[in-house]
Protein backbone atom coordinates (compact mmCIF):
# COMPACT_ATOMS: atom_id res chain seq x y z
CA UNK A 1 0.00 0.00 0.00
CA UNK A 2 2.80 2.23 0.65
CA UNK A 3 4.30 1.88 -2.86
CA UNK A 4 0.71 2.95 -4.63
CA UNK A 5 0.42 6.20 -2.25
CA UNK A 6 4.17 6.75 -2.77
CA UNK A 7 3.32 6.90 -6.81
CA UNK A 8 -0.13 8.23 -6.61
CA UNK A 9 1.01 12.21 -7.03
CA UNK A 10 2.88 12.05 -9.86
CA UNK A 11 0.04 10.26 -11.47
CA UNK A 12 -2.16 13.54 -10.56
CA UNK A 13 0.76 15.69 -11.75
CA UNK A 14 -0.33 18.59 -13.15
CA UNK A 15 -4.01 18.94 -11.85
CA UNK A 16 -4.74 20.93 -9.00
CA UNK A 17 -7.06 19.50 -6.26
CA UNK A 18 -6.45 15.84 -7.16
CA UNK A 19 -6.81 13.97 -9.98
CA UNK A 20 -10.56 14.84 -10.77
CA UNK A 21 -10.40 18.33 -11.87
CA UNK A 22 -9.81 19.45 -15.25
CA UNK A 23 -6.65 20.49 -17.66
CA UNK A 24 -5.40 23.76 -17.75
CA UNK A 25 -6.81 25.66 -21.24
CA UNK A 26 -5.17 25.11 -24.38
CA UNK A 27 -3.47 28.13 -25.60
CA UNK A 28 -5.04 30.79 -27.71
CA UNK A 29 -4.64 30.04 -31.16
CA UNK A 30 -4.56 33.33 -33.23
CA UNK A 31 -5.00 33.78 -37.19
CA UNK A 32 -2.87 36.81 -38.90
CA UNK A 33 -5.07 39.59 -39.08
CA UNK A 34 -4.72 39.06 -43.24
CA UNK A 35 -6.29 35.54 -42.41
CA UNK A 36 -8.92 37.00 -40.12
CA UNK A 37 -10.13 39.69 -42.29
CA UNK A 38 -10.80 36.90 -44.89
CA UNK A 39 -12.99 35.05 -42.51
CA UNK A 40 -15.10 38.06 -41.26
CA UNK A 41 -15.51 38.61 -45.56
CA UNK A 42 -16.50 35.06 -45.74
CA UNK A 43 -19.28 35.40 -42.88
CA UNK A 44 -20.80 38.46 -44.43
CA UNK A 45 -21.25 37.16 -47.91
CA UNK A 46 -23.68 33.48 -47.38
CA UNK A 47 -20.81 31.03 -47.37
CA UNK A 48 -20.59 28.43 -44.93
CA UNK A 49 -17.48 27.45 -43.98
CA UNK A 50 -16.90 24.29 -41.76
CA UNK A 51 -13.44 23.37 -40.18
CA UNK A 52 -13.16 20.40 -38.33
CA UNK A 53 -9.17 19.26 -38.13
CA UNK A 54 -7.66 19.13 -41.17
CA UNK A 55 -11.00 18.93 -42.78
CA UNK A 56 -12.61 22.34 -44.48
CA UNK A 57 -15.92 22.28 -46.09
CA UNK A 58 -17.27 25.16 -48.18
CA UNK A 59 -20.69 25.81 -48.99
CA UNK A 60 -21.66 28.39 -51.73
CA UNK A 61 -25.45 28.49 -52.43
CA UNK A 62 -26.05 29.12 -56.41
CA UNK A 63 -28.75 30.94 -56.23
CA UNK A 64 -26.85 34.03 -53.89
CA UNK A 65 -23.98 33.74 -56.59
CA UNK A 66 -24.90 32.61 -59.90
CA UNK A 67 -27.31 35.21 -62.79
CA UNK A 68 -30.57 32.70 -62.65
CA UNK A 69 -30.35 29.73 -64.64
CA UNK A 70 -26.77 30.55 -65.98
CA UNK A 71 -23.54 29.78 -64.37
CA UNK A 72 -22.73 33.39 -64.82
CA UNK A 73 -21.00 34.83 -61.51
CA UNK A 74 -23.21 37.84 -60.14
CA UNK A 75 -20.79 40.79 -60.26
CA UNK A 76 -21.40 41.96 -56.92
CA UNK A 77 -20.83 38.59 -55.49
CA UNK A 78 -17.29 38.37 -57.32
CA UNK A 79 -15.15 40.07 -53.87
CA UNK A 80 -16.34 37.62 -52.18
CA UNK A 81 -15.62 34.94 -54.14
CA UNK A 82 -11.94 35.73 -54.59
CA UNK A 83 -11.77 36.46 -50.64
CA UNK A 84 -12.62 32.90 -50.44
CA UNK A 85 -10.71 31.35 -52.92
CA UNK A 86 -7.88 33.06 -50.77
CA UNK A 87 -8.73 31.56 -48.04
CA UNK A 88 -8.73 28.25 -48.89
CA UNK A 89 -5.81 28.46 -50.80
CA UNK A 90 -4.43 29.25 -47.56
CA UNK A 91 -5.72 26.73 -45.70
CA UNK A 92 -4.37 23.99 -48.38
CA UNK A 93 -1.03 25.20 -48.77
CA UNK A 94 -0.89 23.91 -44.68
CA UNK A 95 -1.60 20.42 -46.68
CA UNK A 96 -0.03 20.14 -50.35
CA UNK A 97 -0.90 16.84 -51.05
CA UNK A 98 -5.03 16.96 -50.47
CA UNK A 99 -7.44 17.25 -53.24
CA UNK A 100 -9.53 19.86 -53.37
CA UNK A 101 -13.03 18.36 -54.40
CA UNK A 102 -15.36 20.84 -56.22
CA UNK A 103 -18.41 19.62 -56.41
CA UNK A 104 -22.00 21.38 -57.55
CA UNK A 105 -25.44 20.46 -56.95
CA UNK A 106 -29.21 21.12 -58.31
CA UNK A 107 -32.69 20.57 -57.38
CA UNK A 108 -34.94 18.56 -59.57
CA UNK A 109 -36.30 20.98 -61.73
CA UNK A 110 -34.53 19.96 -64.93
CA UNK A 111 -34.23 16.63 -66.45
CA UNK A 112 -31.42 14.33 -65.00
CA UNK A 113 -29.13 14.95 -67.62
CA UNK A 114 -29.38 18.65 -67.45
CA UNK A 115 -29.04 18.40 -63.76
CA UNK A 116 -25.85 16.96 -63.66
CA UNK A 117 -24.32 19.31 -66.47
CA UNK A 118 -25.78 22.61 -65.05
CA UNK A 119 -24.11 21.08 -61.52
CA UNK A 120 -20.64 20.60 -63.29
CA UNK A 121 -21.03 23.95 -65.01
CA UNK A 122 -21.23 25.64 -61.21
CA UNK A 123 -18.30 23.68 -60.15
CA UNK A 124 -16.36 24.61 -63.21
CA UNK A 125 -16.88 28.31 -62.47
CA UNK A 126 -16.01 28.07 -58.93
CA UNK A 127 -13.06 25.96 -59.34
CA UNK A 128 -11.88 28.70 -61.79
CA UNK A 129 -11.32 31.04 -58.79
CA UNK A 130 -9.83 28.72 -56.97
CA UNK A 131 -6.97 28.18 -59.88
CA UNK A 132 -7.51 32.42 -60.44
CA UNK A 133 -6.12 32.27 -56.70
CA UNK A 134 -2.85 30.04 -57.01
CA UNK A 135 -4.22 26.77 -56.62
CA UNK A 136 -2.54 24.11 -59.08
CA UNK A 137 -5.39 22.67 -61.13
CA UNK A 138 -3.87 19.18 -60.44
CA UNK A 139 -5.16 19.20 -56.69
CA UNK A 140 -8.85 20.18 -58.36
CA UNK A 141 -11.54 17.68 -58.75
CA UNK A 142 -14.78 19.07 -60.16
CA UNK A 143 -17.94 16.99 -60.41
CA UNK A 144 -21.41 17.57 -61.01
CA UNK A 145 -24.21 15.25 -59.26
CA UNK A 146 -27.40 17.25 -59.99
CA UNK A 147 -29.81 16.44 -57.36
CA UNK A 148 -28.61 13.01 -56.26
CA UNK A 149 -27.73 14.18 -52.61
CA UNK A 150 -30.50 16.56 -51.64
CA UNK A 151 -29.65 18.07 -48.08
CA UNK A 152 -32.85 19.46 -47.59
CA UNK A 153 -36.46 18.72 -49.40
CA UNK A 154 -37.28 18.86 -52.68
CA UNK A 155 -40.62 20.43 -53.12
CA UNK A 156 -40.93 23.65 -50.91
CA UNK A 157 -39.46 26.61 -52.35
CA UNK A 158 -36.78 27.55 -49.65
CA UNK A 159 -36.08 23.62 -49.25
CA UNK A 160 -35.31 23.11 -53.43
CA UNK A 161 -33.06 26.49 -52.67
CA UNK A 162 -30.82 24.85 -50.07
CA UNK A 163 -30.06 22.15 -52.43
CA UNK A 164 -28.74 24.24 -55.05
CA UNK A 165 -25.20 24.52 -53.90
CA UNK A 166 -21.47 24.25 -54.74
CA UNK A 167 -19.16 22.43 -52.02
CA UNK A 168 -15.74 23.02 -51.88
CA UNK A 169 -14.07 20.38 -49.77
CA UNK A 170 -10.23 19.33 -48.36
CA UNK A 171 -9.85 16.33 -46.66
Amino acid sequence: MKQFIKYLPMACLGFSNGCFSSPPPAPAVTSPPAVQHLVHQIKLADIQMIQQGDRLTVIIPTDKYFEPLTTTIKEERQTNLRAMSQFVKNFSDSYPRSVIRVTGFTDQVFSHQTQRQLSKSYAEAIAAYLFNAGIDPRRIAIQGLGSSEPIAGQTAPRSAALNRRVVIQIN
